[in-house]
């Protein structure tokens, strides 16, 4: 696994009125996109997630991504957004926001956090999972996780439990 790095000749100069950031990610004609990529044995790339989005799990690098991925898997969720929250001995974990496909009929917290243990390492399951009707888009409609860490960064310090 690694980040992107492209050049191209249509790559821009720099960040407009940022040139810290321009010396971060633009370094010898190369654009660091702080993608991070997996290739297969057979020569294609896999988006894993983002670099400043990945979480310290008391020494394990966990990617957001990983997670959402395996809770898409539950036929009971539409959307998923993984977030750091504070824990008590761990540093961070990681916190899921849901979307249910029927809040009539959506799976409980318990379920959730089973069903990615069944299926995922144990140090990424999510320690907490908040239902909500939609997860937040910013002004360009992407999704606005910015506003999901801060909620995740406002909860009390998690415990070591399940």
């Amino acid at each position: 696994m690694g980040e992107l790095v492209t050049r191209n000749p249509g790559l821009a100069k720099g960040f407009w009125k940022l040139p810290t950031v321009t010396a971060q990610k633009i370094r010898d004609g190369w654009l660091y996109t702080g993608d991070l990529m997996r290739r297969d044995r057979d020569g294609y790339y896999y988006f894993v997630g983002r670099k400043d989005d990945m979480i310290n799990v008391a020494g394990e690098n966990l990617y957001p991504k990983e997670v959402e991925d395996v809770l898409l898997r539950h036929p009971g969720l539409k959307d998923a957004c993984v977030v750091p929250a504070p824990h008590a001995t761990k540093g961070e974990a990681p916190v899921a926001y849901v979307v249910a496909r029927d809040p009539a009929n959506a799976p409980d917290e318990e379920e959730v956090k089973r069903f990615f243990l069944e299926r995922g390492a144990p140090y990424a399951h999510p320690r907490r999972v908040f239902f909500l009707d939609q997860l937040p888009l910013g002004g360009t409609g992407k999704l606005d996780r910015s506003t999901l860490k801060r909620q995740a960064a406002a909860l009390p310090p998690l415990e070591s439990q399940r």
